[in-house]
């Protein structure tokens, strides 16, 4: 079994500063106070399996049956994740929705596939990582 190794506390933007980037995106995203500070979540989104890291824009692995046509006409390639254009800046617990904050509109002109901040219920998150 892989050992995970712990990450820094970090807000992408807020280098010199990460407390005062976390407050500011938990007002954004309208999230209540927390003490946990999340690194990364694997969630399932429409059947897909995606993954929101801090620092990284979110991954999305097509869930697609094997035996399927589409499996068939696409083959691995449907196996390799695809990514959006936005960053992830910060993740916030709730109960029962998380809230993640993206680097996307309205914060900047940046397009993105996901609402800003987005929600992901707390029952559809399978693995998630804190910070040190």
């Amino acid at each position: 079994m892989e050992e995970q190794v712990a990450v820094q506390f970090f807000v992408p933007g807020f280098e010199d500063d990460p407390d005062k980037g976390w407050e500011t995106f938990r007002q954004v995203a309208g999230a209540g106070p927390s003490e946990r500070r999340i690194y990364s979540i694997t969630f399932d989104h429409k059947g897909d399996r995606c993954v929101a890291t801090v620092g990284q824009p979110v991954s999305i692995r097509k869930n697609i049956p094997k035996r399927s046509r589409r499996w068939r006409e696409y083959g691995e390639n449907l196996e390799a994740p695809r990514f959006d254009s936005a960053t992830v800046l910060a993740i916030f617990e709730g109960d029962p929705i998380h809230r993640v904050v993206t680097d996307a509109r309205p914060i900047s002109d940046r397009p993105s596939g996901w609402a800003n901040p987005f929600l992901v219920g707390s029952s559809g998150i399978s693995a998630s990582e804190d910070f040190e």
